[in-house]
């Protein structure tokens, strides 16, 4: 049922963000890119850096550009068991999988040029939903989460023209994402998750094209 829903709710927001991503000016395009995404809140003590993959639909409006995108990037545990005193008879365990993030967002850019020939700064921000999935057991309980967070994502980047409608273009982003639901866990557990905040930061690399 939990999965049948995030479906449905990944099929709206689909359909919204192509809507709110038509304005009636501008070319069409697309993009693709590479990230470093370090997490900077309590996960950095649990999971390392990784690499994330975007893939965007873009196009060009009066004011910059709109974006459509997708992505994926996955948190590597830093170690897979944690073991703690709980008595001095007996001992706690903890475990960690690696946590995964599956990415659905539209976003707005706007256009500074510096070199109008060559060179642009873009300042904007993403809205959207980030699909985390991860598994976590202590020595009370055991869960697996799959949940969507809603997303704001200010974004920065640097714009190169290379001529032909295409170039490439460094960027940064402070991904913050939050949950709007809770999760029980056990049966016995209920864990408030509303309002819970994670947040990492992204800097990459890519390459668009437009026609």
């Amino acid at each position: 049922m939990k999965l049948k829903l995030i479906f449905i709710q990944s099929i709206g927001i689909f359909f919204l963000f192509l809507f709110m991503s038509s304005p009636c000016f501008g070319q069409h395009g697309f993009s693709l890119s590479t990230s470093l995404e370090v997490p900077i809140d309590f996960r950095k003590d649990l999971h390392n850096k990784t690499i994330g993959f975007n893939g965007e639909y873009r196009k060009q409006t009066r004011w910059g550009t709109t974006e459509f995108g997708i992505g994926y990037l996955s948190f590597n545990s830093k170690v897979d068991t944690l073991f703690y005193q709980i008595y001095p008879w007996e001992v706690g365990k903890d475990t960690f999988s690696d946590y995964k993030i599956f990415q659905i967002y539209w976003g707005n850019s706007y256009v500074f040029d510096l070199n109008k020939d060559f060179l642009q700064f873009l300042i904007g921000v993403n809205f959207g939903y980030y699909y985390v999935k991860y598994e976590y057991t202590d020595y009370y309980y055991g869960e697996s989460i799959t949940e969507g967070r809603v997303t704001v994502v200010p974004k920065c980047s640097l714009v190169f023209n290379l001529g032909n409608d295409m170039g490439v273009f460094i960027e940064s982003k402070f991904n913050a994402y939050f949950s709007l639901v809770s999760e029980p866990f056990d049966g016995y557990y209920f864990e408030d998750n509303v309002g819970i905040l994670d947040y990492h930061l992204s800097a990459g690399l890519g390459f668009f094209k437009y026609f």
